[in-house]
């Protein structure tokens, strides 16, 4: 993807001089499969899968770290997350994505 380039949730294209760009309908987006410091935890490195299965449980309302069946709440959207990535990127990748160290 051209780095002007924008994509929308659906997965469409558009550039940034395009109509649909101009009324807000595409944003930038970039997937990193490289783990991040989640804020104010220096210490402890978030993979892409619980940042994505973070992201689901707070779209829904939920507490991430509020506990749940004896685990944290986040951790129950590890399925959903590991279906999308599937889909997206192919069982190879997911593969890869689920050997990165916890």
């Amino acid at each position: 993807m051209r780095d002007a380039e924008r994509v929308d949730l659906a997965g469409h294209t558009g550039t940034p001089d395009s109509a649909d760009a101009r009324r807000g309908l595409f944003k930038r987006v970039s997937l990193s499969l490289e783990p991040c410091h989640p804020a104010g935890m220096t210490n402890r490195i978030q993979t892409a899968r619980e940042r994505a299965a973070r992201a689901l449980c707070r779209l829904e309302g939920n507490p991430e770290d509020r506990m749940f069946e004896g685990r944290p709440m986040w951790e129950s959207y590890l399925p959903q997350v590991d279906a999308v990535l599937e889909a997206a990127l192919g069982p190879g990748a997911l593969a890869a994505i689920r050997a990165e160290p916890e």
